[in-house]
C-alpha cells in the first residue's frame, strides 16, 4: 500500500457515535478526494475502557469537543437510542444529528473495500488501538456456520461500530443522492 499523508483540508468531516452506558464510542472520519475518489481518514476516536458507567453528559461533552476541533457538521448515530439523538440535536444545533446506516454486512463490506483499495487510512499512532479492534471484529454465526448481520457477543466493538456508522452512512448517502435514505436502514 502507498502511504498517503493526511490532507490539509477535507471535503467533509463526520462523527460516528455508538451508544453505551459502560463503553460508548466516538469516531471522527475525514473524507477527501484522491485521484477522483473519496478516501477516508480515521482522524480521532474515543471510547471508555474503564468498565465504569459513563455519564451521558460526558459522552456528549467528548462529542462537543470533537465537533469544535474538527468542524464537524454531520453526526451519524447508532439507531438504538432515539431519545439520545434528540438530546444531541438540541445540544449540537449546528450539526445534522441522525440515525446512521446500521447494516453490519454492508458497512463492513464498504470498509473492507476501502481498505483493499487503500482508501481507508488511520492517523498513526493514535488509531492503532482502533485498527486492532477492527481487525479482531467478527460476526455471529448460526448453527450451520452462516454469518449473521449482528456482531458476535463478548468483543470490544464500540469504536469499530462508531467508525462503521461514520463511513457507511457517508457512502450510502452519496450513493442515494446525498440525504436520500432507505427506511429499512436509516432512522
Amino acid at each position: 500500500h502507498k502511504v498517503r499523508a493526511v490532507p490539509e483540508r477535507f471535503d467533509r468531516v463526520v462523527l460516528g457515535v455508538d451508544w453505551g452506558d459502560v463503553n460508548p464510542a466516538l469516531s471522527v472520519v475525514g473524507v477527501a478526494q484522491v485521484e477522483g475518489e473519496d478516501s477516508y481518514w480515521v482522524l480521532e476516536f474515543w471510547y471508555s475502557d474503564t468498565g465504569q458507567n459513563v455519564l451521558a453528559s460526558e459522552h456528549l461533552q467528548r462529542a462537543t469537543e470533537m465537533v469544535a476541533r474538527w468542524g464537524i457538521r454531520h453526526i451519524h448515530c447508532g439507531h438504538d437510542r432515539p431519545a439520545s439523538i434528540e438530546v444531541w440535536k438540541k445540544a449540537l444545533r449546528n450539526c445534522r444529528v441522525a440515525s446512521a446506516f446500521t447494516g453490519v454486512s454492508e458497512g463492513n463490506n464498504s470498509i473492507n473495500g476501502l481498505l483493499y483499495h487503500n482508501r481507508l487510512l488511520f492517523r498513526s499512532p493514535h488509531c492503532d488501538l482502533l485498527w486492532e479492534e477492527m481487525a479482531a471484529y467478527h460476526r455471529k454465526q448460526d448453527k450451520d456456520g452462516n454469518f449473521l448481520d449482528d456482531p458476535a457477543p463478548g468483543q470490544q466493538d464500540h469504536a469499530t461500530d462508531a467508525t462503521r456508522y461514520a463511513i457507511a452512512t457517508d457512502i450510502y448517502k452519496r450513493k442515494r443522492g446525498n440525504m436520500g435514505a432507505s427506511p429499512a436502514r436509516f432512522g
